[in-house]
């Protein structure tokens, strides 16, 4: 049995089963859409920790009043039920709103950090280029298979990790992004 328990963690069969679950996640009322922050790199070769990645995207914002955000969290993507189900609560002038967490290994407490405003959806099975060249210099050329258009990005002091749960399984937000389990999904207040 702790054979078993051990495999298991080893092969990260919670975190892929979380990923598979959140993907699938056809629910329609989620209040956000989480993201945790890792360490990135940008085209030079800088390691940038979550706290300098999301100035990134702050400083691009200011020059036009959005970004577009690029992740590869989900292997296959967003569905696209749920991406056609955000892009219609945009569109009918609803807050779709992403927040952010900053993992420990990347300059952060493992809780949220910062928030934004999303406009616009776009994700692919496989990565693509970005719908526009309206994101930052530091990450041109990147491809990934979820693109966000973003706005009012800014600190978040009002909701925190211990605040919310995963919409698909219901378990601890704070627990399993501290556990390292949790880099993209759909959360919801407890």
């Amino acid at each position: 049995e702790l054979y078993l328990k051990l495999k298991k963690k080893y092969l990260n069969v919670e975190g892929v089963k979380q990923m598979i679950e959140d993907r699938d996640d056809n629910s329609i009322d989620n209040d956000f859409i989480f993201m945790k922050l890792g360490m990135s790199t940008d085209i030079n070769g800088n390691e940038l920790n979550g706290h300098e990645t999301i100035k990134v995207y702050i400083e691009d914002e200011k020059s036009r009043g959005f970004t577009w955000f690029s992740t590869q969290a989900l292997y296959y993507g967003m569905s696209e039920k749920k991406v056609k189900h955000y892009k219609k609560l945009i569109k009918q002038g609803e807050t779709v709103k992403i927040i952010f967490g900053i993992g420990e290994s990347a300059g952060g407490s493992n809780d949220i950090a910062y928030s934004a405003i999303i406009q616009d959806i776009i994700s692919d099975k496989s990565p693509i280029s970005a719908p526009t060249s309206d994101y930052p210099d530091e990450f041109k050329g990147e491809q990934a298979r979820i693109w966000m258009k973003i706005s009012d990005i800014k600190a978040e002091d009002k909701i925190n990790a211990s605040m919310l749960k995963v919409k698909s399984t219901e378990a601890d937000l704070k627990q399993v992004i501290s556990n390292s389990q949790y880099h993209f999904g759909y959360v919801c207040f407890k």
